[in-house]
C-alpha cells in the first residue's frame, strides 16, 4: 500500500528534526558530568571490564542500559561519544514519528497531529536534550513506546500482546533512568482502570505486568547492592534538604517556563498562565463529557487512547517531587521535567481535538469557537517562539567554541581544543587528581587517574584551590596529589593565574594556561625543608 500524504508529511517532519540535531552536533556533541560517566562506562563495557566509573569505582549511581548500548555500538568501530550522538538523533526522529502516527490514528484532525509533530521538532528543550550525551531522548522514546500499547482498545485476542509489548519497553525505562520506574506505576494504574473485566482479572493482569516489567530493575538494584552496598549509589550526598512543597513549587514554575517565554517569565505571569491553562483544560474535558452525555460513556472511555499519558504525567510529577529532595542537589529543572513534555503535549492535543469536535449550539457554539481560536493562536505563537529560540541555539552550538550559558558545559570540539587539554595529553598525571570537572580530566588525558571532585563551587580560583587543599588535608593522601582547575567559561572574571605571593605554600604551580591550570600539592615535610 502506497503511503498517503499524511504519512509522507510526517516522515518529512521527522527527517527534518533528525537533520536539525545532526547539524547542531556536527562540531561536537555536548557533554556534562553524567555524559562522562556514561562514556567511560561504555568504553569499559566494550573492553570487557564491566561497569566502572571514571573514578575507578563500580558504577551504581547511574543505570547501565545506556552505557551498555553505547559500548555495544562501539564494537562496530564507532566511538562511544558518536554512538551517543547517533542514538539521540534516532530517538528524536522516532519520537516525532510515533507521536504523529498515534495522534493521526486517534484524532479526528490530521492537521492537529502534524502540528504536534512540528511542535516536537521545534521544541527548544527536546532539541537541547538531544545535543548532549544523556539518556533523556531515549527515556522519552521508551516512555511513549510503553504507554502507547495501553492506550489502544484491543480485543481480547490482542490484549495480551499489547500488554506484553508495553511491559518490554516499561522494563527498559528504569534501567535507562531510575525515575523511569514511574512508567511501571502508571501502566499498572491504567490496567486497573480498564472496564469490561472482573476485578480479579484486572488484578491478575496488573500483577503479571508489574512482575515482568520489574525484572531488569530488580536485577540492577541487586547488582548495585553487591558492588556498592547501595541501591542507586550514594544519593544522600546530593540531598538538597528542601521540602516536598518547595519541590512542587519548582515543578509548577518549571512547567510554566515551558509555556511562557523566558523574557516574560515573571512569577505572576507564569502562575496566571498556568492557572488559565489548567482552567481551560478542565473546561474542555467537562465540555466534551457533557456533549456525549447521551452516549452513556464514562470519562475513562472518552479519554480512551490518551488515558495512559494522562495518568503518567501526575504520577511522574508526584514521584519526582517526593524523591528529588533526597537525591539531587540542584532544583527541579528541564531535565527532570523533560520526560513529561511529550506525554502532556499528547493529552493536551487530544483534549483540544475533543473540544473542537464536540457539539455546541447557540451562544455556546460562539463561545467554543472564540476559545478555540485563542488556544490555536497561542499554540502557534508558542511553536514559533520555540522554533526561533531553537534555531538561535543551534547556530551557537554549531560554533566550535560554544558552551551553553545556562548549563556551563562544553561540546566535544571546545573541550578538545583547550590548551590545558593538550598539556594533559602530553604530560600524563601520575597520582591522585582533585578537579572542578572530574570527567574532563579523563576525557582530556584518555587515562583514568584516581579522580575526586571538590564539593563546593566558586568562580574565585584561589578560594576553590583552598577548598581542594582542605579536602586533601582531611584525607591525608600518601601519594602524589595534583589539582587541576578547568575554566568553565571564556568570559569568567577569575582566571586561575594567581600571583606567587598569593599562592598557598602547599601548592606548586606546574602549568598555567588561559583556560586552566595544574598544581601539585607539596607535602608539609618538603615545605619545611
Amino acid at each position: 500500500m502506497r503511503p498517503n500524504g499524511f504519512t509522507l508529511l510526517l516522515i518529512l517532519i521527522a527527517m527534518l528534526g533528525m537533520m536539525h540535531i545532526w547539524i547542531r552536533t556536527s562540531n561536537g556533541v555536548a557533554l556534562t558530568i553524567d555524559s562522562f560517566v556514561y562514556l567511560f562506562a561504555a568504553e569499559n563495557f566494550a573492553g570487557g571490564n564491566g561497569a566502572i566509573n571514571y573514578r575507578a569505582t563500580p558504577l551504581a549511581s547511574h543505570p547501565l542500559f545506556f552505557p551498555m548500548l553505547l559500548g555495544f555500538i562501539s564494537l562496530f568501530g564507532i566511538e562511544p561519544v558518536d554512538a551517543g550522538r547517533f542514538v539521540n538523533i534516532a530517538a528524536f526522529g522516532l519520537t516525532i514519528l510515533i507521536s504523529g502516527f498515534y495522534l493521526g490514528r486517534n484524532l479526528k484532525s490530521h492537521l492537529l497531529a502534524l502540528g504536534v509533530a512540528v511542535a516536537i521538532m521545534t521544541s527548544f528543550y527536546l532539541s537541547n536534550f538531544c545535543s548532549y550525551v544523556l539518556t533523556e531522548p531515549l527515556s522519552i522514546l521508551l516512555t511513549l513506546l510503553a504507554l502507547m500499547p495501553l492506550g489502544s482498545v484491543p480485543d481480547r485476542r490482542s490484549e495480551k500482546r499489547a500488554l506484553a509489548l508495553s511491559a518490554i519497553f516499561a522494563a527498559l525505562a528504569p534501567v535507562t533512568r531510575y525515575i523511569g520506574v514511574t512508567v511501571i506505576f502508571a501502566a499498572v494504574l491504567v490496567i486497573l482502570m480498564r472496564r469490561g473485566k472482573p476485578v480479579y482479572a484486572k488484578l491478575k493482569d496488573a500483577l503479571i505486568y508489574a512482575v515482568f516489567s520489574s525484572i531488569p530493575i530488580t536485577l540492577l538494584l541487586a547488582y548495585n547492592w553487591t558492588v556498592s552496598n547501595t541501591l542507586v549509589g550514594n544519593r544522600s550526598a546530593f540531598a538538597s534538604g528542601q521540602s516536598i512543597f518547595e519541590s512542587l513549587e519548582q515543578i509548577v514554575w518549571g512547567a510554566g517556563r515551558r509555556i511562557v517565554p523566558p523574557p516574560l517569565g515573571t512569577d505572576w505571569l507564569v502562575y496566571t498562565v498556568l492557572g488559565a491553562v489548567s482552567l481551560i483544560g478542565v473546561s474542555m474535558v467537562a465540555f466534551a463529557i457533557l456533549s456525549r452525555r447521551g452516549q452513556a460513556m464514562e470519562p475513562s472511555e472518552i479519554l480512551g487512547p490518551f488515558l495512559p499519558f494522562g495518568i503518567f504525567v501526575p504520577v511522574y510529577l508526584v514521584v519526582i517531587a517526593i524523591v528529588a529532595p533526597y537525591t539531587v542537589r540542584q532544583p527541579i529543572d528541564a531535565r527532570y521535567l523533560g520526560l513529561c513534555v511529550v506525554p502532556a503535549l499528547l493529552v493536551g492535543t487530544f483534549l483540544l481535538d475533543l473540544f473542537l469536535h464536540s457539539e455546541a449550539r447557540g451562544k455556546m457554539a460562539a463561545v467554543k469557537w472564540v476559545v478555540a481560536t485563542f488556544i490555536l493562536i497561542g499554540c502557534v505563537a508558542n511553536v514559533g517562539f520555540q522554533g526561533q529560540r531553537n534555531l538561535d541555539a543551534t547556530i551557537k552550538y554549531y560554533h566550535t567554541r560554544y558552551e551553553d550559558p545556562h548549563l556551563k558545559n562544553y561540546n566535544t570540539a571546545y573541550l578538545t581544543d583547550l590548551e590545558l587539554g593538550e598539556y594533559l595529553r602530553t604530560h600524563p598525571i601520575d597520582g591522585r587528581v582533585y578537579t572542578n570537572i572530574p570527567g574532563s580530566v579523563w576525557w582530556l588525558t584518555d587515562v583514568s587517574p584516581p579522580i575526586r571532585r571538590v564539593r563546593g563551587s566558586t568562580k574565585d580560583c584561589l578560594a576553590w584551590l583552598q577548598l581542594a587543599l582542605a579536602q586533601f588535608q582531611q584525607r591525608q593522601e600518601s601519594e602524589e596529589v595534583y589539582i587541576v582547575y578547568i575554566e568553565l567559561r571564556e568570559d569568567v572574571k577569575y582566571h586561575c593565574h594567581i600571583p606567587e605571593s598569593e599562592l598557598p605554600t602547599q601548592l606548586e604551580r606546574v602549568a598555567s594556561f588561559s583556560d586552566g591550570a595544574v598544581y601539585r600539592v607539596v607535602v608539609l615535610d618538603d615545605v619545611a625543608q
